[in-house]
């Protein structure tokens, strides 16, 4: 069983702000979108152009590993981010701060890709809140204390702790062991 995703309606594509989830499907009933993901332009960095490529080359590949979301504005992609189960590695005191959770090792969902395009400003902390409340939804399915991310680098491990409030754990990034991955609290 799949969890419903009903095709967006062609008028999404002209509205100022829309979120629409992306799949194969979708991109076939609205060629259009296809085209405005091919066009995506991040802010420029090699995180950004990291997340461009993928979304390009194997966001939408079968099987989809994460669920990807798009924001857009007037038919152009001004924001992306994906979500996908995950867990981290929290210590003792880090699970205190969720409640006195017993288990070092704990579920969480991964912000595996996050990026806004070059042309919109300001846009982060609402692509961040959407992707947060998404995760929220999720936890009516699933089990998760956190929400994590792998920064990129040690420029995007800083903007997360800084403007976020991420905090690093103590489980390094995959592929890179001096970051860490960092977490966000799921808890209300």
């Amino acid at each position: 069983m799949s969890a419903p995703n009903p095709s967006p309606s062609r008028d999404v594509l002209e509205r100022a702000r829309a979120y629409v989830r992306v799949d194969e499907r979708v991109v076939a009933a609205l060629p259009e979108l296809g085209e405005a993901l091919r066009s995506f332009q991040p802010v420029p960095g090699l995180a950004g152009e990291s997340v461009a490529e993928w979304l390009t080359e194997r966001a939408l590949s079968r099987p989809q590993e994460a669920t990807v979301r798009v924001r857009l504005s007037h038919g152009r992609v001004a924001g992306v981010y994906a979500l996908c189960a995950a867990q981290v590695a929290l210590s003792r005191e880090e699970r205190a701060q969720l409640g006195g959770v017993h288990y070092r090792t704990q579920p969480a969902i991964l912000l595996a890709q996050f990026a806004r395009a070059a042309g919109s400003p300001g846009i982060g902390d609402e692509l961040l809140s959407h992707a947060v409340d998404t995760a929220h939804l999720a936890l009516a399915y699933i089990g998760a204390t956190v929400l994590v991310v792998d920064p990129f680098d040690e420029r995007t491990a800083d903007m997360w702790q800084e403007r976020f409030g991420f905090q690093d754990s103590e489980q390094p990034v995959p592929g890179n062991p001096r970051l860490r991955r960092q977490w966000l609290s799921l808890q209300s």
